[in-house]
Protein backbone atom coordinates (compact mmCIF):
# COMPACT_ATOMS: atom_id res chain seq x y z
CA UNK A 1 0.00 0.00 0.00
CA UNK A 2 1.51 3.37 -0.93
CA UNK A 3 2.46 5.78 1.81
CA UNK A 4 0.72 9.11 2.17
CA UNK A 5 2.26 11.88 0.14
CA UNK A 6 2.12 15.63 0.37
CA UNK A 7 2.35 17.79 -2.73
CA UNK A 8 2.61 21.54 -2.97
CA UNK A 9 1.49 24.13 -5.47
CA UNK A 10 4.20 26.06 -7.36
CA UNK A 11 3.91 28.71 -4.64
CA UNK A 12 6.21 28.14 -1.70
CA UNK A 13 5.25 28.65 1.93
CA UNK A 14 7.65 30.88 3.86
CA UNK A 15 11.07 30.01 2.46
CA UNK A 16 13.73 32.60 1.74
CA UNK A 17 14.65 33.22 -1.86
CA UNK A 18 17.63 31.20 -3.06
CA UNK A 19 20.72 33.06 -4.34
CA UNK A 20 19.66 32.39 -7.95
CA UNK A 21 16.14 33.66 -7.24
CA UNK A 22 17.52 36.81 -5.64
CA UNK A 23 19.74 37.37 -8.68
CA UNK A 24 17.00 37.06 -11.28
CA UNK A 25 14.19 38.74 -9.33
CA UNK A 26 14.92 42.33 -10.52
CA UNK A 27 15.24 41.11 -14.11
CA UNK A 28 11.88 39.32 -14.03
CA UNK A 29 10.25 42.31 -12.34
CA UNK A 30 11.10 44.43 -15.38
CA UNK A 31 8.65 42.31 -17.40
CA UNK A 32 5.76 43.59 -15.25
CA UNK A 33 3.98 46.90 -15.60
CA UNK A 34 4.08 49.32 -12.68
CA UNK A 35 0.36 48.76 -12.25
CA UNK A 36 0.90 45.01 -11.93
CA UNK A 37 3.61 45.46 -9.29
CA UNK A 38 1.39 47.83 -7.32
CA UNK A 39 -1.48 45.35 -7.54
CA UNK A 40 0.70 42.60 -6.06
CA UNK A 41 1.67 44.88 -3.16
CA UNK A 42 -1.95 45.86 -2.54
CA UNK A 43 -3.19 42.25 -2.48
CA UNK A 44 -0.33 41.14 -0.23
CA UNK A 45 -1.17 43.88 2.27
CA UNK A 46 -4.51 42.12 2.84
CA UNK A 47 -3.29 38.51 2.74
CA UNK A 48 -3.35 36.44 5.92
CA UNK A 49 -2.19 33.04 7.10
CA UNK A 50 -4.19 33.23 10.34
CA UNK A 51 -6.81 31.12 8.56
CA UNK A 52 -6.27 28.18 6.27
CA UNK A 53 -9.12 26.28 4.59
CA UNK A 54 -8.92 22.48 4.50
CA UNK A 55 -11.13 20.66 1.99
CA UNK A 56 -11.88 17.10 3.06
CA UNK A 57 -12.29 14.63 0.19
CA UNK A 58 -14.27 16.95 -2.08
CA UNK A 59 -15.17 15.41 -5.42
CA UNK A 60 -16.94 18.22 -7.30
CA UNK A 61 -14.50 20.37 -9.27
CA UNK A 62 -16.98 23.24 -9.43
CA UNK A 63 -17.25 23.34 -5.64
CA UNK A 64 -13.49 23.21 -5.15
CA UNK A 65 -13.05 25.98 -7.69
CA UNK A 66 -15.67 28.22 -6.09
CA UNK A 67 -14.01 27.74 -2.69
CA UNK A 68 -10.62 28.75 -4.12
CA UNK A 69 -12.19 31.85 -5.60
CA UNK A 70 -13.69 32.76 -2.22
CA UNK A 71 -10.37 32.18 -0.44
CA UNK A 72 -8.62 34.60 -2.77
CA UNK A 73 -11.42 37.16 -2.43
CA UNK A 74 -11.24 37.12 1.39
CA UNK A 75 -7.43 37.30 1.48
CA UNK A 76 -6.76 33.70 2.50
CA UNK A 77 -3.39 32.53 1.17
CA UNK A 78 -3.32 28.87 2.22
CA UNK A 79 -5.60 26.00 1.22
CA UNK A 80 -5.11 22.31 1.96
CA UNK A 81 -6.85 19.33 0.39
CA UNK A 82 -7.32 15.85 1.85
CA UNK A 83 -7.60 13.41 -1.04
CA UNK A 84 -8.48 9.97 0.29
CA UNK A 85 -10.59 8.96 -2.71
CA UNK A 86 -11.04 12.01 -4.90
CA UNK A 87 -8.26 14.00 -6.51
CA UNK A 88 -7.84 17.74 -6.72
CA UNK A 89 -9.36 19.20 -9.87
CA UNK A 90 -10.03 22.83 -10.77
CA UNK A 91 -12.71 24.15 -13.11
CA UNK A 92 -10.92 27.09 -14.73
CA UNK A 93 -14.14 28.83 -15.74
CA UNK A 94 -15.24 28.99 -12.11
CA UNK A 95 -11.89 29.52 -10.37
CA UNK A 96 -10.99 32.29 -12.85
CA UNK A 97 -7.28 31.66 -12.31
CA UNK A 98 -7.39 32.32 -8.56
CA UNK A 99 -5.81 28.93 -7.81
CA UNK A 100 -2.47 30.14 -9.19
CA UNK A 101 -2.21 32.88 -6.55
CA UNK A 102 -2.85 30.52 -3.61
CA UNK A 103 -0.50 28.20 -1.75
CA UNK A 104 -2.17 24.79 -2.03
CA UNK A 105 -0.99 21.83 0.06
CA UNK A 106 -2.28 18.45 -1.08
CA UNK A 107 -2.42 15.43 1.23
CA UNK A 108 -2.98 12.12 -0.54
CA UNK A 109 -2.86 8.41 0.18
CA UNK A 110 -4.11 6.24 3.04
CA UNK A 111 -2.69 8.53 5.74
CA UNK A 112 -3.88 11.75 4.11
CA UNK A 113 -6.28 12.69 6.91
CA UNK A 114 -3.88 11.93 9.76
CA UNK A 115 -0.97 13.65 8.05
CA UNK A 116 -3.03 16.77 7.40
CA UNK A 117 -4.27 16.91 10.99
CA UNK A 118 -0.77 16.34 12.37
CA UNK A 119 0.75 18.93 10.05
CA UNK A 120 -1.65 21.70 11.03
CA UNK A 121 -1.48 20.82 14.72
CA UNK A 122 2.33 20.89 14.60
CA UNK A 123 2.26 24.34 12.97
CA UNK A 124 0.11 25.74 15.76
CA UNK A 125 -3.30 25.80 14.10
CA UNK A 126 -6.54 25.39 16.01
CA UNK A 127 -8.31 22.49 14.27
CA UNK A 128 -11.87 23.68 13.62
CA UNK A 129 -14.51 21.32 12.21
CA UNK A 130 -17.61 22.67 10.50
CA UNK A 131 -20.58 20.53 11.52
CA UNK A 132 -24.23 21.03 12.50
CA UNK A 133 -23.90 18.62 15.43
CA UNK A 134 -25.34 19.69 18.79
CA UNK A 135 -22.94 21.60 20.99
CA UNK A 136 -21.03 23.26 18.16
CA UNK A 137 -20.32 26.98 18.37
CA UNK A 138 -21.75 29.55 16.04
CA UNK A 139 -19.01 30.57 13.60
CA UNK A 140 -19.46 34.11 14.94
CA UNK A 141 -18.46 32.95 18.46
CA UNK A 142 -15.27 31.08 17.58
CA UNK A 143 -12.28 32.49 19.54
CA UNK A 144 -9.64 34.07 17.31
CA UNK A 145 -6.70 33.83 19.70
CA UNK A 146 -5.00 31.10 17.62
CA UNK A 147 -4.54 30.52 13.89
CA UNK A 148 -7.47 28.57 12.47
CA UNK A 149 -7.48 25.54 10.18
CA UNK A 150 -11.10 25.44 8.99
CA UNK A 151 -12.09 21.93 7.87
CA UNK A 152 -14.90 21.77 5.30
CA UNK A 153 -16.55 18.48 4.28
CA UNK A 154 -18.65 17.50 1.30
CA UNK A 155 -22.40 18.03 1.41
CA UNK A 156 -23.33 14.34 1.54
CA UNK A 157 -20.89 12.76 3.99
CA UNK A 158 -19.65 15.77 5.92
CA UNK A 159 -16.26 15.52 7.60
CA UNK A 160 -14.32 12.34 8.24
CA UNK A 161 -14.89 10.98 11.80
CA UNK A 162 -11.15 11.29 12.50
CA UNK A 163 -11.35 15.03 11.90
CA UNK A 164 -14.38 15.38 14.16
CA UNK A 165 -12.67 13.46 16.96
CA UNK A 166 -9.41 15.43 16.70
CA UNK A 167 -10.97 18.88 16.29
CA UNK A 168 -10.20 21.51 18.93
CA UNK A 169 -13.53 23.18 18.18
CA UNK A 170 -16.69 22.57 16.14
CA UNK A 171 -18.64 25.38 14.49
CA UNK A 172 -21.83 25.84 12.50
CA UNK A 173 -23.51 28.57 10.52
CA UNK A 174 -26.77 29.70 12.17
CA UNK A 175 -29.76 28.80 9.97
CA UNK A 176 -33.42 29.68 10.34
CA UNK A 177 -35.21 27.78 7.58
CA UNK A 178 -36.14 24.19 6.73
CA UNK A 179 -32.80 23.24 5.17
CA UNK A 180 -30.00 21.96 7.39
CA UNK A 181 -26.95 22.87 5.33
CA UNK A 182 -25.57 25.24 2.75
CA UNK A 183 -23.79 24.35 -0.46
CA UNK A 184 -20.08 23.80 0.30
CA UNK A 185 -18.87 26.88 -1.55
CA UNK A 186 -21.57 29.08 0.00
CA UNK A 187 -20.84 27.75 3.49
CA UNK A 188 -17.11 28.36 3.07
CA UNK A 189 -17.69 31.91 1.83
CA UNK A 190 -20.00 32.72 4.75
CA UNK A 191 -17.52 31.29 7.27
CA UNK A 192 -14.64 33.24 5.76
CA UNK A 193 -16.64 36.44 5.65
CA UNK A 194 -17.42 36.14 9.37
CA UNK A 195 -13.89 35.19 10.40
CA UNK A 196 -11.96 37.67 8.25
CA UNK A 197 -14.22 40.59 9.17
CA UNK A 198 -13.70 39.84 12.85
CA UNK A 199 -9.95 39.37 12.41
CA UNK A 200 -9.58 42.72 10.69
CA UNK A 201 -11.93 44.51 13.05
CA UNK A 202 -9.98 43.19 16.04
CA UNK A 203 -6.67 43.72 14.20
CA UNK A 204 -5.60 40.13 14.76
CA UNK A 205 -5.45 39.21 11.07
CA UNK A 206 -1.69 38.62 11.26
CA UNK A 207 -0.22 40.35 8.20
CA UNK A 208 2.39 38.45 6.24
CA UNK A 209 6.04 38.87 7.16
CA UNK A 210 8.41 40.64 4.79
CA UNK A 211 9.94 37.26 3.95
CA UNK A 212 6.53 35.83 3.04
CA UNK A 213 5.68 38.87 0.94
CA UNK A 214 8.97 38.66 -0.92
CA UNK A 215 8.51 34.95 -1.59
CA UNK A 216 4.96 35.38 -2.90
CA UNK A 217 5.87 38.44 -4.96
CA UNK A 218 8.63 36.45 -6.62
CA UNK A 219 6.37 33.46 -7.28
CA UNK A 220 3.57 35.66 -8.61
CA UNK A 221 6.06 37.50 -10.82
CA UNK A 222 7.21 34.20 -12.35
CA UNK A 223 3.58 33.28 -13.02
CA UNK A 224 3.12 36.57 -14.88
CA UNK A 225 6.10 36.23 -17.25
CA UNK A 226 5.34 34.32 -20.48
CA UNK A 227 7.68 31.35 -21.06
CA UNK A 228 9.41 32.13 -17.79
CA UNK A 229 11.56 28.98 -17.89
CA UNK A 230 13.03 30.04 -21.23
CA UNK A 231 13.54 33.61 -20.00
CA UNK A 232 15.40 32.35 -16.93
CA UNK A 233 17.53 29.95 -18.95
CA UNK A 234 18.62 32.73 -21.31
CA UNK A 235 19.35 35.06 -18.39
CA UNK A 236 21.67 32.62 -16.63
CA UNK A 237 23.28 31.51 -19.89
CA UNK A 238 24.11 35.13 -20.74
CA UNK A 239 25.26 35.75 -17.18
CA UNK A 240 27.65 32.81 -17.39
CA UNK A 241 29.03 34.02 -20.72
CA UNK A 242 29.56 37.51 -19.30
CA UNK A 243 31.61 36.04 -16.47
CA UNK A 244 33.92 34.14 -18.82
CA UNK A 245 36.58 35.84 -20.94
CA UNK A 246 37.25 35.06 -24.62
CA UNK A 247 39.83 32.45 -23.65
CA UNK A 248 37.36 30.67 -21.41
CA UNK A 249 38.87 32.07 -18.21
CA UNK A 250 36.83 33.99 -15.67
CA UNK A 251 36.75 37.65 -16.68
CA UNK A 252 38.06 38.80 -13.30
CA UNK A 253 40.87 36.26 -13.20
CA UNK A 254 44.57 36.77 -13.97
CA UNK A 255 46.51 34.87 -16.62
CA UNK A 256 49.84 33.39 -15.55
CA UNK A 257 52.60 32.21 -17.87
Amino acid sequence: MPESTQAHSPLHCESLLSPDEQTIFPYLSDFLTQRRRERFAEVLSHRTRRITVVLDNIYQAHNISAVLRSCDAFGIQDVATIEREFGFEVNRQIALGTDQWLTIRRFTGPRATLDCLDDHHRRGYQLVATTPRPGSLSIHELPLDRPIALFMGNEIDGLDPEILSRADAAVHLPMFGFVESFNLSVATALCLQSLTMRLRRERTDGPLTDTEKERLTFDWTRLSVPNVAGVEARFFRQRQQDCVGPSGLASNGSHHD
